[in-house]
């Protein structure tokens, strides 16, 4: 008896959790995917050990970074930085 009580609610919840997989992702999370990103990196400042640090800005929102780079060229570490650091 239990269980038939339960289950209008367990058919609602089924009902709504598709309802909401079936809703199309956001429009402007699709537009920004497809702009191209236009960093800037500033002048690399040798750390050791083969290590590079530089800036990176970001132009549109004036954010900053402060990147490190391994001695294979790959970013290894980035770190918010003030956006004084990139002008």
């Amino acid at each position: 008896m239990g269980v038939v009580k339960s289950l209008p609610w367990i058919l609602l919840g089924t009902v709504i959790g598709v309802g909401i997989a079936l809703v199309p992702p956001r429009v402007g999370a699709q537009e920004r995917a497809g702009q191209e990103q236009n960093l800037i990196s500033h002048p690399t400042i040798s750390l050791g050990n083969g290590a590079n640090g530089f800036f990176v800005g970001d132009p549109r929102t004036h954010a900053c970074w402060l990147a490190v780079s391994g001695h294979t060229g790959t970013i290894t570490a980035l770190a918010p930085a003030p956006p004084e650091a990139c002008k």
